[in-house]
């Protein structure tokens, strides 16, 4: 899924980064929320994102990579948001933003010593349940 996602949203986010450019900064927001997305569409985390090694499957991908602490902070200014508008925008076309409802999620195994009285047992990836 990631090969076919993938040029999508790389193009997107080009496309975008053109029109949103900020000043005075030597890695433009686009390739800050390419190297993010990169991480997200791949279940890893953002300084994996970072190493040039981990993009080799691809040819679409900015030169040079930002370091980890360069995408960090980035993520956090005002200038990252504006762009990430613009390019929600530009996602979601022409719809209205009340209609549009996104859901993600993932199982998160709970161990045996745990503290909350509203988790319970239930399917899961080789989960074994503790004998009582």
């Amino acid at each position: 899924m990631e090969r076919q996602l993938w040029p999508l949203l790389y193009h997107e986010l080009r496309a975008v980064g053109e029109r949103v450019r900020q000043k005075y900064v030597r890695r433009q927001p686009w390739v800050v929320a390419a190297v993010l997305l990169w991480a997200a569409l791949h279940d890893r985390p953002m300084t994996w994102a970072c190493d040039p090694d981990n993009w080799a499957t691809t040819r679409l991908r900015p030169d040079p990579l930002p370091t980890a602490s360069t995408v960090s902070r980035r993520a956090r200014r005002a200038g990252f948001a504006v762009f990430l508008n613009a390019l929600g925008e530009r996602l979601r076309g022409a719809g209205l933003p009340g209609l549009v409802l996104a859901v993600d999620g993932k199982p998160l195994p709970v161990g045996g010593c745990r503290h909350d009285p509203d988790a319970r047992y239930g399917r899961g990836g080789r989960a074994v349940r503790p004998r009582v």
